[in-house]
């Protein structure tokens, strides 16, 4: 009688595809452009530039939106206890947008926001493979949002603090090691100057 092996287990990670700056361009064209794809160019947008988690904004109500500060009021059982996530011109438009679009919504998202970021997420799949993207969902644009933060100068720690992050380890890898070698050095050269 021969023995069953068992597979060995091995760690499982999971491997998000950030998209480039000219990808985001290109799917938020892509959205803007056809009025079908209305919800995708909202939701992308909102996370593309927040960085909200698909259950946060699938819970985000109008109350929690403080369009005086640009800022959302997030609570998340993954996160870190409730936290703020600043929002800038593009993202007040498109909520300013949704709002008028469904004025008497409690949630963001409408009267089922479950069903648009469903929709909203198979909408996302198939614009990304006709752009050859790989495989895009909520959690890639949020990454790529982060990606962009750091590039851009943004100190880690605002980097966890917006993500809800409780360690430095998940934004490790949001930059590649030429990226992280580039932006040590521009923090170096403005120390230098201090």
């Amino acid at each position: 009688m021969s023995a069953k092996h068992k597979p060995l287990r091995t760690s499982h990670t999971t491997v998000h595809t950030t998209l480039s700056n000219d990808q985001l361009r290109q799917l938020l064209q892509i959205a803007g452009e056809d009025p079908r794809l209305q919800d995708l160019h909202d939701v992308a947008s909102i996370v593309s530039y927040t960085g909200l988690r698909r259950g946060e904004l699938e819970i985000l109500r109008w109350s929690d939106v403080e369009f005086d500060n640009s800022r959302f009021v997030v609570h998340s059982p993954k996160a870190m206890s409730g936290r703020y996530i600043p929002f800038g011109a593009k993202s007040r438009q498109i909520l300013e947008a949704l709002r008028v679009r469904n004025p008497e919504a409690v949630f963001v998202l409408g009267k089922s926001p479950q069903l648009v970021l469903h929709r909203v997420l198979l909408q996302l799949r198939a614009v990304a493979r006709k752009m050859g993207s790989g495989p895009v969902s909520f959690h890639s644009l949020r990454h790529s949002f982060f990606r962009r933060l750091l590039i851009a100068g943004a100190d880690p720690s605002t980097v966890m603090f917006i993500g809800g992050y409780r360690g430095y380890s998940p934004i490790k890898s949001f930059l590649t090691p030429a990226q992280k070698c580039e932006h040590a050095t521009g923090v170096l050269v403005r120390l230098a100057q201090i």
